[in-house]
């Protein structure tokens, strides 16, 4: 990539703070002291602390003159991050990998995702619990669907129903656009809400366990935990038609996973599927699929040309919410240049004191037809 580029994937890289170190720290000496991997009580999937005081401080104020890249090594090549092991899962294979990304068009589409396991995870062993799916639909190649899921980490195979979670609303929804067309306004709340009770069936546990297990998915050994924390995972997800009104997007989700939208022309960021406000003080359960399927909330928009679409997990909203000049001069950066995807992993692989939380982030933009 250019100069320019690399200047602005190298800003939203920065040092831990002491605190997250001292967390580091109590992970790897749990891992140490025989703790099962994938056995931790490790908080994620929304229910991360926020950071306060020192920890708020935005992502360029973490940043100086050197610039500490996560991942350094050994001489003898051994894994570590911040001088602590990174540990593997008991169990791992591609579906259950600890970074992942893609790029590709499809029609007038582009889009870019990546999805990265966050310090907590890997030094525990733990499984990369966010996940993202993109799909486009054979009879309407003006339409993609889109999904980030995040699984929250207090339950049973968290990450097996981040991946179910994400996977079959996008076939779910791309299904029904291919039956009875791209949504409008009029039944597109219906539509989503049926999509949504849909894939709730597939996420209770031993529906799950099949599911999973077809895709590829690790499960965790112990599954006495299926009664007591089911599987559960927050999800947002977005149906985007390329029509003659311009960029239709249809949107809706679970939880505290957000969709916003990024304006080239003015830098500026607004969002259509806002985090879910505070839970009263008696619940401060992050809302989840598919224990809270009903709350489900959707909505509609017709965005400009310069507008890129973004949905992404909590852990990487955190960053968005600190830094968002930053993120957007890097979106934009992506757009002018392409980059391959491995590029475009640094959307995912800065550090931020106060968020050791997995982050995932799908980005889509689309084209005007030809002569318009």
């Amino acid at each position: 990539m250019q100069k320019i580029a690399r200047t602005l994937w190298d800003a939203i890289l920065g040092r831990d703070s002491e605190a997250d170190q001292r967390s580091l720290e109590s992970a790897h000496r749990e891992t140490a002291d025989g703790t099962p991997p994938g056995e931790s009580t490790a908080t994620g999937g929304g229910e991360t602390p926020q950071p306060t005081g020192k920890e708020s401080e935005s992502l360029r104020e973490h940043t100086g003159a050197t610039v500490t890249v996560p991942y350094t090594g050994t001489p003898l090549g051994a894994a570590y991050y911040e001088g602590h092991s990174v540990e593997l899962p008991l169990r791992t294979g591609s579906a259950s990998a600890g970074v992942v990304a893609d790029r590709g068009n499809w029609g007038p589409f582009t889009v870019y995702a990546a999805s990265q396991a966050g310090a907590d995870h890997e030094v525990r062993g733990r499984y990369r619990e966010d996940a993202y799916a993109f799909s486009g639909c054979s009879t309407a190649p003006t339409v993609i669907v889109i999904a980030v899921a995040d699984g929250v980490s207090s339950s049973w195979a968290a990450h097996a129903a981040a991946g179910v979670g994400a996977s079959q609303i996008v076939r779910t929804l791309s299904e029904d656009v291919r039956r009875d067309g791209p949504p409008v306004q009029e039944n597109w709340d219906k539509r989503a809400r049926r999509a949504v009770r849909s894939v709730a069936r597939l996420l209770a546990p031993a529906r799950l366990r099949h599911q999973a297990a077809a895709a590829g998915y690790q499960l965790p050994v112990d599954t006495s935990a299926q009664g007591p924390r089911p599987p559960a995972t927050t999800l947002v997800f977005a149906v985007c038609h390329r029509s003659e009104r311009g960029l239709e997007v249809y949107y809706g989700g679970v939880g505290d996973a957000r969709l916003d939208v990024l304006n080239l022309t003015r830098g500026s960021w607004r969002p259509l599927y806002p985090p879910e406000s505070s839970s009263p003080a008696h619940d401060n359960r992050t809302k989840a699929m598919p224990r809270d399927a009903d709350t489900v909330r959707t909505g509609c928009a017709v965005l400009a040309d310069d507008d890129v679409v973004a949905l992404a997990s909590d852990g990487f909203g955190q960053g968005l919410d600190a830094q968002p000049e930053v993120l957007g001069e890097v979106i934009a950066s992506v757009i002018e240049q392409s980059p391959k995807a491995s590029d475009f992993l640094r959307m995912v692989d800065w550090k931020m004191r106060g968020n050791n939380d997995d982050r995932t982030v799908a980005v889509v933009w689309s084209r005007p037809p030809h002569g318009a």
